[in-house]
């Protein structure tokens, strides 16, 4: 279970004052369901992610992933906790542009243990359409299939939660079905999904929170 409890954030602006984007955030994601935030752009929806998957600390409130405060763990265990549990599906897709989208998936398993990757990696590409383009790099692959290497890169070590940011990314409906399915099959495997988004196709979430507002991010 995922459980954000009253979560706040701000920045500090350079005129000294504080810009609040997330405003006692509160929600909970059970096991197996897809929590989906549909608001404008700059409303906090990246904030939220990076808050949810523990690589940024709230000003207040807590994260939980199993009961486990992910920011009272002591910093080395937190990094480990966090490249284990969760997998991140950036707004901006984060690939290495100067290798082939078979090593851009495979990347997490340099860093933590994960048994066969490559086959792994390819019934990925499989479930996704796009395992004739896996030798290509990034910047010979069109739109459609970075979005789906950078989530299978994601969901190369099976994350107990994985947060997918601004999850429409103006994809064709065809590919935009493909991820829907296959961050809906990920949670029914036992695990947790929040995605963020202006506008989403494909209506496969078990839990919505729609603001049509601006900053900050709160619920009511």
């Amino acid at each position: 279970m995922l459980r954000l409890e009253s979560i706040s954030k701000s920045f500090a602006r350079s005129d000294g004052t504080r810009l609040r984007v997330l405003d006692n955030f509160s929600a909970t994601v059970d096991i197996g369901e897809i929590l989906s935030v549909r608001a404008p752009e700059h409303s906090g929806k990246t904030t939220l992610c990076l808050v949810a998957g523990g690589l940024v600390a709230p000003d207040s409130g807590r994260v939980l992933l199993d009961a486990i405060d992910i920011q009272q763990l002591p910093k080395a265990n937190r990094s480990e906790f966090i490249a284990n549990n969760v997998g991140f599906l950036f707004q901006r897709l984060n690939l290495i542009p100067s290798i082939s989208a078979m090593d851009n998936i495979l990347l997490p398993s340099l860093t933590i243990p994960i048994e066969h990757p490559e086959p792994l990696a390819r019934e990925l590409a499989v479930s996704l359409e796009f395992e004739d383009e896996l030798q290509k790099r990034p910047t010979e692959m069109n739109l459609d299939n970075r979005v789906k290497t950078a989530l299978a890169r994601a969901l190369l070590h099976r994350p107990r939660l994985l947060v997918a940011d601004d999850s429409n990314w103006n994809v064709s409906t065809h590919a935009a079905y493909l991820i829907s399915k296959t961050l809906r099959e990920h949670a029914g495997q036992g695990n947790i999904v929040l995605t963020t988004s202006t506008a989403w196709r494909e209506p496969v979430s078990d839990k919505w929170h729609v603001s049509k507002h601006k900053q900050p991010l709160k619920t009511h």
